[in-house]
């Protein structure tokens, strides 16, 4: 269970009973077997997102003195671990665009760890999609790709289907791509459609049970529905999420250009920006500069694992075999997607312990346990350097 305290005392409910909710970690998830803390956390308010090896992130909300709720955090969009590239590999999908679905693999794809994590899926063929024109015929529930986007004619002016000059952007609801103008070159044609938005080429779904290595379950997820064309056909453009029980999970979290940042493996996440609930990597087929951001860090040192981080000028990551900087590739431009560059600095590593910002340094125990170390920028050499710090306090 999880207790809370408040003004140095401990919270009680109406009932005078201590007020507790349940936790999913044991003792064993807590402190490793060294007696440190294995849960990391970044705070937002009255939010906090927690980080533990092994087990999925969560979130721990205060709704009231005697309101905490703790749920498993399942972020909008992503993350996404890499896509497929074998073209021999498909997934079919049959069942409802904007409900429950059934994926049939054509190899072993899913693992029972894959429960509960999402697939996004992607249209491989656009052979009966026609790319939107201005001024030309078209018809009744014809799709059309405009913006890279897909669309259906629902609608027109006049007596003919004649498409208007206003290319269709919209991403919801339905919108006319002209005023209803008569054609200078006919009496009788009158410009305008009325199109519909339907996707953006790909859909996503969150796997709710695996009936075998070919087939799982699945439901789409909200605001993602899956292209019509994909219905009862089969994709090799396919990706899991890079959070499951088959993946695995982040293991150390944190704040960093107002985003949500995650770390594990030898990969880091952040959020969109502003929006910290939310890993999109692309908003409607398009990459925006405050879309999601997710990097490899590799030092070379065999041990690259993320063990901790830390938002300074830049972000800081810690691994078992180096440190890390992660920041923009031009400074004049903001972070984002195609504004990002990562920089191996030294070769310490260091334990999976929070690191302490003290000043405009940063100070995280080195791999072994023995030695503390202050990670900061040295100017005249322009670089990160991280000296030892116990050298006047051996003990």
């Amino acid at each position: 269970y999880i207790r809370f305290w408040t003004r140095r005392g401990q919270v009680i409910d109406d009932a005078g009973r201590v007020y507790e909710i349940a936790s999913p970690y044991s003792l064993a998830d807590l402190l490793d077997e060294d007696k440190r803390p294995r849960i990391t956390c970044a705070q937002s308010g009255d939010v906090l997102y927690l980080a533990c090896p092994g087990m999925p992130p969560r979130k721990l909300s205060c709704f009231g003195p005697t309101d905490w709720r703790l749920e498993e955090f399942r972020p909008k969009g992503g993350p996404w671990a890499e896509p497929n590239a074998d073209k021999e590999k498909t997934i079919a999908v049959t069942g409802a665009r904007n409900g429950e679905v059934t994926l049939t693999a054509n190899f072993p794809a899913f693992l029972p760890g894959h429960a509960g994590s999402p697939l996004r899926l992607e249209n491989t063929e656009w052979i009966d999609y026609t790319p939107w024109e201005s001024l030309v015929r078209t018809a009744p529930g014809l799709p059309r790709r405009s913006d890279g986007k897909t669309y259906l004619a629902i609608d027109h002016h006049g007596d003919e289907w004649w498409t208007g000059t206003i290319q269709p952007t919209h991403t919801h609801g339905r919108v006319w791509d002209g005023q209803g103008k008569r054609l200078v070159t006919t009496d009788t044609a009158h410009v305008g459609v009325l199109w519909e938005y339907r996707d953006p080429g790909y859909g996503i779904v969150r796997i709710t049970s695996v009936e075998s290595p070919a087939v799982a379950r699945a439901v789409v997820e909200k605001d993602y529905a899956l292209p019509d064309a994909l219905m009862g056909a089969s994709t090799w453009k396919w990706q899991f999420g890079a959070w499951s029980g088959a993946a695995g999970f982040p293991s150390c979290c944190a704040f960093f250009r107002e985003r949500l940042v995650f770390g594990g493996g030898t990969r880091v996440w952040t959020s969109k920006a502003g929006d910290f609930e939310n890993f999109e990597d692309k908003t409607f087929g398009q990459i925006a500069t405050d879309n999601a951001v997710t990097v490899t860090v590799v030092t070379g040192q065999g041990v690259d694992s993320v063990a901790a981080l830390a938002s300074m000028s830049s972000l800081i990551v810690i691994t078992g075999g180096g440190e890390v900087v992660v920041s923009e590739a031009a400074a004049s431009e903001p972070f984002g997607p195609d504004n990002v560059r990562v920089s191996p600095q030294s070769a310490y590593g260091g334990l999976a312990l929070r690191p302490a910002r003290v000043g405009s340094a940063c100070l995280f125990v080195q791999a072994g346990g023995r030695k503390l170390r202050e990670l900061g920028y040295d100017f005249s050499s322009d670089a990160w350097s991280s000296p030892d710090v116990t050298m006047l306090a051996e003990h």
